[in-house]
């Protein structure tokens, strides 16, 4: 389609860049309103990304996209249902903390987390592994998942993991 979103849009299926596909998917073909439908975040101006918008909308090329669109809300879906099995599995895990004694301390400025996903690691690992810059709770679930609940491997010399 020539249409250049990812010269503007550092994540296309950011917010932003779901926002403009959803739209021109739905018949818009105006730039400027396109382009008004990006975050207030998104670096680029509304002019760049109007002209970043504007394109062939044959379609040929519009039928290419919403088959690519459906398949990414498909593996989305899946990849929440495998998401929600894990969660599932860590739920069936030993508490390794009591929440009473060492309550989990405020989330880190700045990340966007699933509190009760969050919560939930928390107790079974004994440790809060979305402190750490760079990861959050999908990222602290799939370290549990790959070597278990029981991170004493990894503490630091002198120190010692609950559990």
């Amino acid at each position: 389609m020539n249409v250049q979103l990812r010269g503007v849009l550092s994540d296309i299926c950011g917010e932003s860049g779901l926002a403009i596909i959803g739209a021109i998917l739905q018949g818009q073909r105006d730039p400027l309103k396109m382009a008004a439908l990006a975050h207030r975040r998104v670096k680029a101006s509304r002019e760049q990304l109007a002209q970043a918008l504007v394109g062939d909308y044959r379609s040929e090329h519009l039928f290419v996209l919403q088959m690519a669109y459906e398949l990414y809300q498909v593996y989305q879906q899946k990849i929440s249902r495998c998401e929600q099995e894990l969660a599932a599995a860590l739920e069936r895990l030993p508490d390794r903390v009591n929440l009473q004694e060492r309550p989990l301390a405020a989330k880190p400025k700045g990340k966007k987390l699933d509190p009760d996903l969050r919560l939930n690691l928390y107790r079974k690992l004994g440790v809060d592994l979305t402190a750490i810059e760079s990861i959050g709770t999908t990222v602290a679930l799939t370290v549990a998942t790959e070597v278990g609940p029981d991170l004493g491997a990894f503490r630091p010399r002198g120190t010692s993991v609950p559990g």
